[in-house]
């Protein structure tokens, strides 16, 4: 057992316009977060960290060097995309910048054809998908695409939408084929709907979630599409997951977060592991269904980040910090749990979307 001591709550608002009035209590030595009304105020309590939770070690982060990614596994340069999101002031974005990871620049890329916030995208078979969201007056049911190595190309518009206009949704890649999973309709009602399409034809209806949800996370790993957190009815916060066989097209429940969270997730190797809004990393092992605490989350108090991975590292980008629209950007290294900075984003954004290129 591990010490373990009292500390005082302080109350952080989420400042996310998709949370309403739910409010989160972050825990500052141990960065877990407990939740209840923004209405209850300010009023400070105790808390007894879990001895299995123990604060970061990691010295105060620096620049990291171009070198460093050079020197590791990838054999080809890593170039992670920025698409769409909120701006400072809320405004929907057509923006779409690009990060060379081995040079650590940011380019300007051409523009969504729709603006999108809270929207999903992966990349399959060479090109990026830009997947509904909301847009600027409405939600969307649109898919756009544009393949980065054409040289002068922009965006396409699919004639393949949606079944249903929704924000707030995930999308993960099993092979050539794209799940979309959940969703927030009109901001009224969460979705448990999850479609696929193979990149032609129309979206196809696969099983439903077991519990609808927005505001989640979903990756892939082998033939498999899991599912963490996010947000229920209402704005009760979830810790369910869940996992979908894509073979026998079954879903089945796996251990809950180890508390409610917004969450995003990203597969290296054998392990996803998830970061949990405000809080910290956990690593999750699909073969014993068991989650490991990693490094708490660089900056306090971070909401509305996307985050992508190219392994061992996973990139993390946005979103607010202590209510503030933040253009920060940090690479997490799976293989010795140390974060690292990047060059801040050119354009400051939240609930934009991150997508590791894969010709």
């Amino acid at each position: 057992m591990g010490e373990t001591g009292q500390v005082d709550l302080v109350n952080t608002y989420c400042s996310e316009d998709d949370c309403g009035s739910f409010s989160q209590i972050v825990c500052q030595t141990c960065f877990l977060p407990l939740c209840r009304p923004c209405s209850k105020g300010g009023r400070k309590g105790t808390h007894v960290c879990p001895p299995e939770v123990e604060v970061s070690s990691q010295e105060p982060l620096k620049p990291v060097a171009p070198s460093f990614f050079t020197s590791q596994v990838h054999s080809a340069p890593i170039r992670v995309y920025l698409l769409g999101g909120r701006d400072n002031r809320g405004r929907t974005m057509v923006n779409v910048e690009c990060l060379s990871v081995w040079e650590q620049t940011w380019t300007k890329c051409p523009d969504l054809l729709e603006a999108r916030g809270s929207h999903a995208a992966e990349c399959a078979n060479g090109r990026l998908f830009c997947i509904a969201g909301g847009g600027r007056h409405s939600n969307l049911d649109t898919v756009e695409s544009w393949n980065p190595l054409e040289e002068g190309g922009s965006w396409t518009l699919e004639d393949a939408k949606i079944k249903e206009p929704r924000h707030a949704l995930s999308c993960a890649a099993v092979g050539k084929e794209l799940f979309v999973v959940g969703g927030w309709k009109y901001g009224k009602e969460a979705a448990q709907m999850v479609e696929s399409w193979s990149g032609s034809g129309d979206w196809k209806l696969q099983p439903s979630l077991n519990q609808p949800r927005r505001l989640h996370a979903v990756c892939s790993l082998g033939d498999c599409v899991f599912v963490f957190g996010g947000a229920g009815e209402g704005f009760n916060l979830l810790d369910s997951a869940e996992r979908y066989h894509v073979g026998s097209e079954r879903w089945e429940r796996i251990r809950p977060l180890p508390f409610p969270s917004y969450a995003s997730a990203c597969a290296i190797g054998d392990f996803i592991f998830v970061l949990l809004s405000g809080a910290r990393v956990f690593r999750y092992d699909p073969s014993s269904d068991s989650y490991e605490p990693r490094s708490p989350l660089p900056i306090p108090d971070w909401f509305g980040f996307t985050a992508c991975a190219a392994p061992p590292f996973v990139f993390a980008f946005g979103g607010t910090s202590c209510g503030r629209v933040t253009p920060a950007a940090f690479c997490y290294d799976a293989s010795t749990d140390l974060w690292h900075r990047m060059p801040d984003m050119p354009t400051r954004r939240r609930r934009s979307i991150a997508v590791t290129y894969r010709p």
